[in-house]
């Protein structure tokens, strides 16, 4: 599927950010979250948008839902990771196991935030990972993240 939505914020914000989620009700909501922090918010609803989004418009920041319909997940990372190894990668996920954010982690993302955390952990996640740092949600965060 192709891009959802381009919705461009007004005033001096950062460049652009990139939200994919084959929810549309998730990808509004999270628009609503990073719409102020963001000059350009983007958003796809399947990994191949994804990939043609990012290489075509560069984004800062891809904000990634765990369960885009392809394929393994952490895979998806890893192909996303390989064809642009420059982007920040944030997932979203409803699955609070630390092995789950380990894999994702090394495979590439920066960042991994439980979707019932949203609210709370969205937007210290976006910073820490734009900063060049590592974000996991506060309740699956107990290890490795020191390691990272």
């Amino acid at each position: 599927m192709a891009i959802v939505s381009d919705r461009r914020s007004q005033g001096d914000r950062r460049g652009r950010v990139v939200l994919a989620d084959s929810h549309l009700n998730l990808l509004e909501g999270v628009h609503g979250l990073l719409g102020n922090l963001f000059a350009s918010v983007l958003m796809v609803a399947d990994e191949s948008s994804l990939l043609d989004v990012v290489a075509t418009q560069h984004p800062d920041l891809v904000v990634v839902d765990l369960s885009l319909p392809r394929e393994s997940d952490v895979d998806a990372v890893r192909r996303l990771m390989a064809c642009h190894p420059e982007v920040r990668v944030l997932v979203l996920s409803v699955d609070n196991d630390q092995t789950v954010a380990d894999l994702l982690l090394s495979a590439g993302a920066k960042g991994f935030v439980l979707k019932r955390a949203l609210a709370g952990d969205l937007k210290p996640a976006v910073e820490k990972v734009l900063q060049g740092g590592v974000y996991v949600s506060p309740s699956v965060s107990n290890t490795r993240i020191s390691e990272m």
